[in-house]
């Protein structure tokens, strides 16, 4: 789902209560004053916007500046604000806003009406990293999951698939021990070896077939890579990979295509999980690596590796059906923990399978105008008026009778009817009943 910028949120939240945009006409200088013919067109009334504030979204040298202007003269539109005068000029014309609730204040009651309009409005999560154990019937949940709606497992993708690029995806051809036949190891002191599968105990670090690889990396920023020319077409094509990975340091290994590392994506830390990454290769490429990156400077780890599958030209990965999980629990986390709680299933699942878990979490907070928030469209009115009705409350100072308090029962019976309307049930399909155990 698409999203929308604090910037632009800030704006329309505050429209209704008193907000206006403008440009400068004098530039910006070391003074108290702000002028703008345009602001003067549109208001020529003295004193309109006398105890607002207005935002100077300026060059590095005022931007976001905020000040309470003590006087308006709608003749030549100038704003007096309070305080020193700005101490740096601007060369040109500056974009200003000019409202009746300070920005902080917008700021603040957003990220308070962001857990009150939760789990009606929220961030849709799909999380598809969780690798089964059929001895295991507890799971990890993410932490940004708040919510699980819907459970599901899916088949494993294995190395043996058909359109497998990697000669050697489940890591089972060794030169010796410490030497992958296929693969090639960078990076100071880190080293990789065979790690072969058990039989009473089992070796739970081996998924398919008879071994996986173990890569130690104790501070030196690692690669263990594959060079793959391929027959099939390759130049400006997309390229997707997937790779189960166990490790218990989070933010230490990630998937590395072609000279990018997905930065952006690194293991959790829970155990063993699904790891997919997507990139477009460059117009000349004939061949490319793919495999792992680890960040050394993190702290020092072990990751277990099974399971690696490339393919170029599909979107997504080679996956089967995803089938539903029936009489499962979400235990939230308990005492205080950080962790996001876990599902505990009522039956052993099949080994070493993809645990799907789609859920909610909470709009993500925000401090910046750059931050984003993870809804659009009509989706964000029913959050806009919850956040308008908490700011005329406090504005009414407690004063029942007042019109601040009217406008703010106005506002939350909008958003009332907002959550309950069609466009939020249209925008989010029907989904199982979330079970709860506490």
């Amino acid at each position: 789902m698409p999203t929308t910028t604090w910037e632009i949120a800030n704006r329309e939240i505050q429209r209704p209560l008193g907000f206006e945009a403008f440009s400068t006409t004098t530039n910006i200088a070391t003074n108290n004053v702000v002028i703008s013919t345009e602001l003067g067109n549109r208001w020529n009334q003295d004193d309109s916007f006398n105890g607002w504030f207005v935002m100077i979204r300026g060059t590095s040298n005022n931007n976001e500046v905020v000040r309470r202007v003590t006087d308006y003269a709608g003749s030549t539109g100038t704003l007096t604000i309070a305080g020193a005068a700005l101490g740096n000029t601007e060369s040109g014309a500056t974009t200003c806003e000019v409202s009746r609730f300070h920005p902080d204040d917008v700021k603040r009651a957003y990220n308070r009406s962001r857990q009150d309009v939760f789990p009606a409005l929220a961030s849709h999560k799909d999380h598809r990293g969780i690798v089964t154990d059929r001895e295991t019937l507890a799971y990890p949940v993410p932490t940004a999951m708040r919510r699980v709606d819907r459970v599901m497992l899916g088949q494993a993708l294995l190395a043996a698939h058909s359109d497998n690029l990697f000669t050697d995806g489940g890591f089972e051809d060794w030169t010796n021990a410490t030497t992958l036949a296929n693969w090639t190891l960078t990076g100071g002191s880190s080293t990789v070896n065979q790690e072969e599968t058990t039989g009473g105990p089992l070796n739970h670090m081996v998924l398919t077939d008879s071994n996986s690889a173990r890569l130690y990396v104790p501070s030196s920023n690692t690669t263990l890579l594959e060079t793959l020319t391929p027959s099939v077409a390759t130049q400006m094509v997309q390229v997707s990979m997937a790779a189960y990975v166990y490790c218990r340091v989070a933010s230490s290994i990630t998937l590395s295509l072609d000279g990018d590392n997905n930065t952006s994506n690194y293991h959790g830390g829970t155990g063993w999980e699904l790891l997919q990454y997507t990139n477009t290769l460059d117009i000349n490429d004939t061949s490319f690596t793919a495999g792992f990156y680890v960040d050394g400077g993190t702290t020092p780890s072990t990751s277990y590796l099974d399971r690696a599958v490339v393919w170029a030209g599909p979107p997504s990965a080679p996956e089967g059906l995803w089938e539903p999980v029936e009489n499962w629990n979400y235990i939230p986390p308990l005492d205080g923990a950080s962790d996001g709680g876990q599902i505990f299933l009522s039956a052993r699942p099949r080994n070493h399978e993809v645990l799907r878990l789609i859920g909610r979490g909470m709009l993500s907070s925000v401090s910046a105008d750059s931050d984003t928030i993870e809804i659009d469209g009509e989706l964000l009115a029913p959050v806009y008026d919850k956040v308008r009705s908490m700011l005329a409350w406090e504005q009414a100072g407690g004063d029942p009778g007042s019109d601040w308090a009217t406008r703010a029962r106005e506002f939350d019976l909008a958003y009332r009817q907002g959550i309950n309307g069609s466009a939020v049930i249209k925008a989010r399909p029907s989904l199982s009943v979330t079970r709860r155990a506490f």
